[in-house]
Parts: C-alpha cells; sequence; structure tokens
C-alpha cells in the first residue's frame, strides 16, 4: 500500500477551505430557518373552539424544519346549526415553497367562517355600492 504524499491531501484541504468559507452562510440560513418554524407554528391553532361532549387535540411534526402540513378547526359554532369544522391537508412538496402555501390555505378557510353559507362574490359586488 502505498504512503500518501502531500500532493494526495491537498485536494481535502482545498475543499475543506470551500466549506469553512460558506460556513457563515448556512449558519444565517439556520437561524432564519428557525424563524421560519417559529412564524409556521403560530399558525396551527392553539385555541379550540369549545364543543359540548367532545376533547380534542392538534400536533404537527413536519419531516423539515418547515412543511406543507396544516390542520386547523374551524369555528362555525356561532351558526344557527352550531358545527366544529377540522381541516387537515398536506401541500404537495416540502419545504419552504410547500410553507408558503399554508398561510394562504388558512386565511381561505377562516374567512369561511366569517360568511360559511355566502357567495363571497355577490357579497363584494353589493358591500362595494
Amino acid at each position: 500500500m502505498k504512503e500518501p504524499t502531500m500532493d494526495d491531501e491537498l485536494p481535502d484541504i482545498a475543499d475543506l477551505d470551500v466549506v469553512t468559507a460558506q460556513f457563515p452562510e448556512c449558519e444565517r440560513l439556520g437561524r432564519e430557518l428557525g424563524i421560519a418554524r417559529q412564524a409556521f407554528d403560530q399558525l396551527f391553532p392553539c385555541h379550540l373552539p369549545p364543543v359540548t361532549g367532545l376533547d380534542y387535540c392538534g400536533a404537527s411534526r413536519p419531516a423539515l424544519e418547515v412543511g406543507g402540513d396544516y390542520f386547523d378547526f374551524l369555528n362555525f359554532l356561532s351558526l344557527p346549526s352550531p358545527k366544529l369544522g377540522i381541516a387537515i391537508g398536506d401541500v404537495s412538496g416540502k419545504g419552504i415553497p410547500a410553507a408558503m402555501l399554508m398561510p394562504i390555505l388558512r386565511t381561505s378557510l377562516r374567512g369561511l367562517t366569517i360568511f360559511p353559507y355566502a357567495n363571497l362574490a355577490a357579497w363584494q359586488q353589493t358591500s362595494m355600492g
């Protein structure tokens, strides 16, 4: 077996320099993903609409730092015929692109709790005069 020479080890040292130069950028991205994760976690329900005779809860554990998993409990309880809506979804894909769709879905579904049976297009036309 041939003893390694200095020339054999130089490519490894050069690769180490590249990795070392990229380390601050990786740290910054890691911090930003941590902040994104905290913001993402705040989109999940923390106050559950009370339903007589029902105990329930929800939790999410994304495979990556952030992802497109979604659940929500929608409060239709103030209607003449009260109902609890449960939404569960998995946005196709993984990571940040999928996670960016989740707040849009959440906002749309929560909007339906305000006007659950309304034709929103007709309501918009009449409310604008």
